[in-house]
């Protein structure tokens, strides 16, 4: 049996309360505008499991702390853990220019 509500159609008697609250979030998720995800610019790197760039990693890291998380005036130490990643095959090696360094 069909009824209209306001300007929507439900069926009643065939489908159960759950099976409704199922089709109302499936046909809210399609109209939803969260965009589709997006994969990393340079791609998926290892972690390092090791912690073979520790060091590096630390000393960027208190940079960061010790600077009120002004990324810029730790650009010495960020150089230093990307060039220790790709010394170890963590990361592919890419020229620091591309990365953004001189």
């Amino acid at each position: 049996r069909l009824s209209l509500v306001g300007s929507e159609m439900c069926i009643r008697d065939r489908v159960s309360t759950q099976s409704t609250g199922f089709l109302f979030l499936m046909n809210f998720a399609q109209r939803s505008s969260i965009p589709a995800p997006r994969p990393p610019e340079k791609g998926a790197f290892p972690l390092d499991h090791f912690g073979e760039c520790k060091m590096a990693e630390s000393n960027y890291l208190s940079c960061i702390k010790q600077n009120n998380n002004r990324s810029s005036l730790c650009k010495d130490f960020a150089k230093q853990y990307l060039i220790c990643r790709m010394d170890k095959g963590l990361m592919e090696k890419e020229e620091l220019s591309v990365l953004g360094y001189k």
